[in-house]
């Protein structure tokens, strides 16, 4: 992940929007679009009760899973030309297969990181759903949090 000046992939809606690398300095600006969207409007952490106030907990395991994803340099988020302001976020992380008998990337951060049962929760769903996919849960993750419609 670069410092900054992420590389711009493309721009939206006549130039108002760019699609940006995630970049050290705009890590915390994308964190801080999960806690005002992805955790209070999105149907599986609103299941595993992420979106209530007091499970704090598993929000910081979720940030902090997050910030780890996004040291892989893949992720993307949606800057407002004219402000300046992180209006969405693409964490990904590319999997590899493990060596025999060592954990894949997320049953290893669930097991070793969290601490919460609810991001424990949202971790086990993400995983069964890899294995869907990849019974050998290699590949490529997303967490992807779209732009909500707010009052400001």
């Amino acid at each position: 992940m670069r410092a900054e000046n992420g590389r711009l992939w493309g721009t939206l809606h006549d130039g108002k929007f760019e699609v940006r690398s995630v970049t050290q300095s705009d890590l915390e600006d994308a964190l801080d679009v999960l806690e005002g969207s992805f955790f209070l409007n999105e149907s599986v952490c609103i299941a595993c009760e992420i979106n209530l106030p007091e499970n704090r907990q598993a929000r910081l395991d979720l940030r902090k899973l997050c910030q780890k994803t996004a040291l892989d340099g893949v992720s993307l988020l949606v800057k407002e030309v004219d402000t300046g302001r992180v209006v969405s976020v693409s964490f990904n992380k590319i999997q590899f297969a493990p060596p025999p008998g060592d954990d894949h990337f997320f049953l290893k951060f669930r097991n070793e990181d969290v601490k919460s049962p609810q991001a424990r929760r949202l971790m086990d769903f993400m995983i069964e759903v890899d294995e869907r996919i990849d019974p050998r849960a290699i590949g490529f993750g997303a967490l992807v949090v779209p732009v909500h419609n707010s009052t400001d």
